[in-house]
């Protein structure tokens, strides 16, 4: 009986989750959601950025402002319009990783590859990663370079998170890509698995503004192609 009990509740559990895989592949509702968040999202970062230049037109660049001062007072006079676009950005990212999951399963002809790699996991740990990556962008919001905690300390772990998350759960999925059969060209996968994760590497060893701007560009990059390739 209890083994009976066990099974019923292991397949309702398995029709649910189909039934989620099928709603964020196939909703419409999704897809628009997904379609207009970008455009809100990249609305608030454009408009960040031309205030920044605006007010400080001498000064500000990409070689030498980190993406950070866009929320900062003392570089631009509205600052949070920088902090709702890392918000936002989180809050659609979240979906944008779960469909990517679902919608990978659906295009792939093979979950398996010679290399013995099995893709459920690589989907599931970049789903997983990309779901961490969102909720550190909506923290740097949070406590973005006005309300950083003490010593930069609680902007710079969300930055961490955000970028860390996000970076690897691409190449996990740019994995996925390479290693298996799906309608998605192997370049695309090449550039997720190659430039985010290099980007985030420079930065880090040589502390070089520039390399945070590059990696900012090559993730959204990488969802946005993402977007009009597997949820057109």
């Amino acid at each position: 009986m209890e083994n009976f009990v066990k099974k019923e509740y292991f397949l309702l559990v398995l029709v649910k989750v189909k039934k989620s895989n099928t709603v964020l592949t196939n909703s419409e509702k999704v897809k628009r959601f997904l379609f207009y968040g970008n455009i809100v999202y990249f609305t608030l970062l454009l408009i960040s950025v031309f205030l920044a230049v605006f007010f400080n037109l001498s000064t500000s660049n990409i070689w030498t402002h980190p993406v950070s001062d866009l929320g900062s007072s003392k570089f631009t006079p509205i600052p949070f319009m920088f902090d709702l676009s890392c918000i936002w950005a989180g809050v659609v990212i979240i979906p944008v990783y779960l469909s990517m999951k679902a919608r990978l399963s659906f295009i792939s002809s093979s979950k398996n590859n010679k290399f013995g790699i099995n893709g459920d996991k690589l989907t599931t740990y970049g789903s997983f990663m990309g779901v961490v990556g969102a909720l550190g962008c909506i923290f740097v919001g949070v406590f973005s370079y006005d309300r950083p905690g003490p010593d930069i300390l609680y902007h710079n772990i969300s930055t961490g998170i955000a970028f860390g998350g996000l970076t690897f759960s691409i190449f996990l999925f740019s994995l996925y890509i390479l290693l298996t059969n799906t309608k998605i060209p192997k370049a695309f996968g090449m550039y997720g698995l190659i430039l985010p994760l290099g980007f985030l590497l420079f930065w880090i060893m040589f502390k070089i503004v520039v390399y945070e701007w590059l990696l900012l560009f090559s993730i959204v990059g990488f969802i946005v192609v993402h977007n009009l390739i597997v949820l057109k």
